[in-house]
């Protein structure tokens, strides 16, 4: 079978399952922490069958050649940044082929020039593990697909930013829903103490990065001035500087990726996004390249004079806007993270 196709721009995440075989799906995540490394979420294309060594090594070829500054940044930063990852988030975010890939991982991979002439012209001498891992990098970890929190685990989440116990009611709490139900009324929506934000992820910064420039109620569009009015609180506030009046809660759900590379206890004021994980003993941040790499599924706003030290208060900068926007931020990790962590910050 002829894997040297016209990749579109749509994406594939490939792991393999137990017995280290591989199975190419288009638009979903194959995973392995349940038996049989089955497809969750999204429709699949048809089983392209078990790869071959040739397949794996010209879908490589092409990937490095079709998409050579990804490639390279990923054989640069994959390696010394996974191998960096707190042993904790090892444990609990990824499953075991996962960790025996990072087992088989060199310390060092050649660079990316000699990497690429040694594949075309001494393909023989390339060792097949490593052909496996390029593979996996390259090919397999391409914009991956969300998995959602399950619901139940969600409202015990929500719980936490809404429980007046542990932090004050917030004065506006959004669900991002890119199909926001349009029948509820106002009353229905407080019970659940968020409304709906039919919009996207830029929408969502653009928002935010409005309130901290004009500090009034005028808003981004309309699905927003909508979101505000079904929400819980007071559609209007004084011009004061945003950050010293409201701090900001997202809750971001995303997937393990090269590009959310781990870098220590400390942000870099050159990355594009740093977002804290509170979850651990030392302070962790991740660098996301991008925030399509992530997806906002709830935003909280509360009064900054009643937001409590439960809720981790950290200012991150958001720079692939071209804002200057601060705002807090709670990162959830959406595997094997339970709500215990949270609530014993």
């Amino acid at each position: 079978m002829d894997l040297l196709i016209d990749y579109p721009s749509e994406r594939y995440f490939i792991l393999p399952n137990e017995s280290g075989e591989c199975t190419l799906r288009e638009g979903s995540v194959v995973v392995n922490n349940v038996s049989e490394g089955e497809v969750i979420d999204h429709p699949q294309m048809p089983d392209v069958g078990h790869l071959s060594h040739d397949n794996k090594l010209q879908a490589v070829l092409l990937m490095m050649k079709k998409y050579p500054i990804e490639s390279e940044m990923k054989l640069s930063y994959f390696v010394s940044s996974i191998k960096s990852l707190p042993e904790e988030l090892i444990d609990t975010e990824f499953d075991d082929s996962f960790k025996k890939m990072l087992i088989s991982l060199p310390e060092e991979l050649p660079k990316f020039e000699t990497l690429q002439l040694e594949l075309v012209a001494n393909p023989t001498n390339v060792p097949t593990n490593l052909i496996d891992l390029l593979f996996w990098m390259l090919v397999g970890l391409r914009n991956p697909r969300f998995i959602k929190i399950p619901e139940e685990h969600m409202e015990d989440l929500l719980s936490c930013f809404t429980d007046s116990s542990l932090c004050p009611d917030p004065i506006f709490a959004f669900k991002v829903c890119s199909d926001p139900p349009v029948q509820l009324t106002k009353s229905q929506i407080l019970k659940k103490h968020f409304g709906y934000i039919g919009c996207n992820n830029g929408d969502v910064f653009s928002l935010l990065y409005y309130w901290k420039r004009s500090g009034t109620k005028r808003c981004f569009n309309d699905q927003l001035i909508h979101a505000l009015k079904h929400s819980k609180g007071d559609y209007c506030w004084s011009k004061s500087p945003f950050g010293s009046v409201y701090k900001t809660v997202l809750v971001i759900e995303y997937y393990p990726h090269p590009d959310l590379m781990f870098v220590g206890d400390k942000p870099s004021p050159q990355l594009s996004l740093s977002l804290r994980i509170p979850s651990y003993e030392a302070p962790c941040f991740f660098h996301i390249g991008s925030a399509d790499l992530v997806e906002i599924s709830y935003v909280f706003i509360y009064k900054n004079t009643l937001f409590r030290e439960i809720i981790v208060d950290y200012s991150m900068e958001v720079l692939d806007f071209g804002t200057n926007l601060f705002f807090c931020m709670i990162f959830i990790c959406i595997l094997a993270r339970t709500i215990r962590n949270l609530v014993h910050l």
